[in-house]
């Protein structure tokens, strides 16, 4: 029998046959309808919960996926690293700690209005462009430059990884807090790639290892001096920097503060949690325990990206140990309008002796 006949006639108990004509009530239809809107609500709202839970995990995913990379990238950094800060004060400037932020002004430590705070600073070895050697011999400054070039065949960088707090409603960076990367070089790389290559100082690099008894990379820009600390970075050239020691000739020194940081200052990653934020007891992590320093110093301060680094007063000493911790929030990524607090990641590396680190 088809749909149509079916509902021509309607059967009750007693037998009787009545026209289809009469059909549902308008209030059987109501309630109908009512009980098939109450069973799609709920379904819509479990396919949007699930959709969600999908869209929250592929984000939490990718943000860890995302801040492994970030810490892999600083571990290949701290590779090179021949001297890494361990949060202890300048003992020959004015006792600022960390010691290096004696090399810098105040403005450097504030990006677009937010505190850019330093975690890990240490200084690395980097080998110069093959093409740029090859020409030293035309190159300006001549030929102290020259000379040191040609012998050494590298230099020194200072890199520093800051914290910033991302504030409210930006633009661009949506997380908490994000990570930027600073590198103070001895040479510009556009002007070696120049023709002559130019081979001049960077403002406000002090080179740590030349023309000193021993490096001063723990008292950078200071190096000893009769009463005290003597600052190197002075354009009077104090340190004698500007004039080789044995030629007597003009080096590249140039003198000054470093630049400071500008809006497009390089991010390494983004979504990081605020440092101040207590996390839970199951994501707690160990304290830096002795011999070790924690950087920057206190929980309460930040807790989301910190490093844990070894005695680095003594510059003889023959490696130093880094622990370096990070933790993300998803808060800003697609789907997600709440606190997500990530399992912290880690990771553990140690510095070996390198040369020019123990002058004796």
């Amino acid at each position: 029998m088809g749909c149509f006949q079916l509902f021509r006639m309607i059967k009750v108990g007693s037998g009787k046959q009545y026209p289809a004509s009469l059909g549902f009530t308008l209030l059987e239809l109501m309630i109908v309808m009512a009980i098939a809107g109450v069973v799609m609500s709920g379904l819509l709202s479990l396919i949007y919960q699930l959709l969600n839970i999908d869209q929250q995990e592929n984000a939490r995913n990718e943000l860890q996926r995302e801040l492994q990379l970030a810490l892999n990238y600083i571990t290949a950094d701290l590779r090179e690293a021949v001297f890494v800060y361990d949060g202890s004060p300048n003992q020959l400037g004015n006792r600022t700690s960390p010691a290096f932020r004696e090399g810098f002004s105040t403005q450097f430590f504030v990006l677009g209005g937010q505190p850019a705070t330093p975690v890990l600073a240490f200084w690395k070895s980097d080998g110069l462009d093959l093409s740029s050697i090859n020409r030293c011999t035309s190159a300006i400054p001549a030929p102290v430059e020259c000379q040191n070039v040609l012998i050494q065949r590298r230099s020194y960088s200072l890199v520093v990884y800051l914290q910033v707090i991302n504030p409210p409603n930006d633009r661009i960076w949506k997380g908490r807090s994000r990570i930027v990367r600073y590198r103070l070089s001895k040479y510009s790389a556009t002007r070696l790639r120049g023709n002559p290559p130019n081979f001049l100082w960077n403002p406000g690099f002090v080179d740590p290892v030349l023309s000193y008894s021993q490096p001063i990379f723990s008292s950078w820009p200071y190096r000893p001096g009769t009463n005290g600390g003597v600052n190197c970075q002075l354009t009077g050239d104090p340190c004698g920097l500007k004039i080789d020691d044995l030629s007597r000739t003009v080096s590249g020194f140039q003198g000054g503060l470093p630049s400071d940081f500008s809006s497009n200052a390089p991010v390494l990653v983004d979504f990081i949690d605020l440092p101040t934020r207590q996390p839970v007891e199951a994501l707690k992590l160990p304290p830096c325990l002795t011999p070790f320093s924690r950087v920057p110093q206190g929980e309460s301060v930040a807790n989301s990206f910190f490093s844990c680094v070894s005695n680095s007063t003594d510059i003889t000493q023959s490696q130093q140990d880094v622990l370096v911790y990070l933790r993300g929030n998803g808060f800003g990524r697609p789907g997600i309008n709440m606190d997500l607090t990530l399992p912290s990641l880690y990771t553990r590396l140690t510095i070996p002796a390198r040369l020019n680190r123990n002058p004796g």
